[in-house]
């Protein structure tokens, strides 16, 4: 360069994470990912209803406190303050 300045570095935009194979799967069959890629589905309605599908066990249940261990880590849900919040064990948990 003759005028001695130095050219600057073009901006690197972000770039996407490259889909795996089960990834690209799941959307060509229209396939809910969170089954294919067996991570956890945390589902919460309102302020009292909380659903977490596809998780592995319960690590510790009582009525204050609720530990899940998922494919990906554990989930922790402890009491709030308010009355009559209690922990539930539903049906539909494993």
């Amino acid at each position: 360069m003759a005028s001695g300045k130095k050219r600057k570095k073009p901006l690197e935009t972000e770039k996407q994470p490259k889909a795996s194979l089960k990834e690209k799967f799941s959307e060509i069959l229209d396939l809910p990912k969170e089954i294919v890629l067996n991570i956890p589905k945390l589902t919460i309605v309102g302020n009292g209803d909380m659903m977490l599908e596809n998780y592995k066990s319960i690590i510790e249940y009582d009525n204050n406190r609720i530990r899940i261990n998922t494919g990906i880590g554990v989930v922790n849900r402890e009491q709030t303050a308010h009355k009559g919040n209690n922990i539930r064990r539903h049906n539909n948990m494993r």
